[in-house]
């Protein structure tokens, strides 16, 4: 199979006004560590990053989109997952189930967001088969943009 692109995107996490990009094409492979959407539901033992000593936060989720797609010029295949960082998630002390909740539900917006870009990936009509990476990524970027303006908004309310 010629592959044109083989990408690992992470989008977002984030939550409480702050946003995470990361790329890099081995970032799953080399962490088992991962909380996978759907797996189960987040527990206060997933927090396992340092705690900033300056945040007015009582926890942080790290969750982040995975895109990885490939195309042999005829077939575009791709993979899209929603994963939990327990490495760069955290909590302060005397954190209780409501904001478990609060931090699952940040989670869940990831996972909203993947959805929304597996369907648009899958339903895009590709302008050719030189426009296909552009194309993917522009909608990445846009599903970052909708999905960070999201966890924005979700912690103000």
């Amino acid at each position: 199979m010629n592959l044109i692109g083989r990408y690992f995107l992470l989008l977002l996490s984030v939550i409480t006004l702050v946003s995470f990009v990361q790329v890099g094409e081995n970032f799953l492979q080399n962490n088992d560590n991962y909380v996978h959407w759907g797996e189960r539901d987040l527990k206060w033992s997933d927090f396992q990053g340092p705690v900033p000593d300056d945040s007015k936060f009582h926890a942080l989720t790290h969750s982040a989109i995975s895109l990885d797609f490939q195309s042999d010029g005829v077939i575009l295949e791709f993979k899209i997952e929603s994963v939990f960082d327990p490495s760069k998630s955290w909590k302060k002390e005397g954190v209780n189930s409501y904001i478990l909740k609060h931090e699952q539900l940040h989670f869940d917006i990831t996972e909203y967001h993947a959805r929304l870009l597996r369907k648009e990936i899958k339903t895009t009509k590709y302008t050719s088969f030189n426009t296909i990476e552009t194309q993917i990524r522009n909608m990445f970027n846009e599903t970052y943009n909708e999905a960070n303006q999201m966890q924005i908004d979700y912690d103000k309310e």
